[in-house]
């Protein structure tokens, strides 16, 4: 359930594929595009257990660029929904392989993002 603090950020924030991409953009900044593709495949594997719309997610690289297929609804600022998914992409599935691999180094960049603190996709920066 969102906090009344995220759905203010949420309202500033159109979109969960706004969203999706500046968790991209900072991620990928880290550690590259290529590292950034292969955390999200497999954390798109593990979630689409517990969201199948995430399962036919691709991501395709074209000449050192990647493209990931977003759901239609991540790109409607209406669904609230949509957001919650994200977070739970993030939450189970990013941030564990975040926290294996880098330690806190994701986390503390993430938590940077103003954006991506108050929609609750920065995760613990205390690892």
């Amino acid at each position: 359930m969102s906090s009344p603090r995220q759905e203010r950020a949420l309202s500033r924030t159109s979109t969960a594929a706004g969203l999706f991409q500046l968790l991209w953009n900072e991620v990928g900044d880290l550690v590259g595009s290529a590292a950034t593709a292969a955390l999200l495949q497999r954390a798109l594997k593990h979630a689409s257990a517990k969201q199948p719309e995430l399962a036919a997610r691709v991501l395709r690289g074209e000449g050192g660029d990647y493209a990931c297929m977003l759901p239609a609804s991540w790109h409607d600022p209406e669904r609230r929904d949509a957001v919650e998914q994200l977070r739970h992409l993030v939450r189970d599935g990013l941030h564990p392989l975040f926290r294996e691999l880098t330690g806190p180094v994701i986390a503390r960049r993430l938590a940077q993002t103003p954006e991506l603190v108050e929609a609750g996709l920065a995760g613990e920066t205390n690892a």
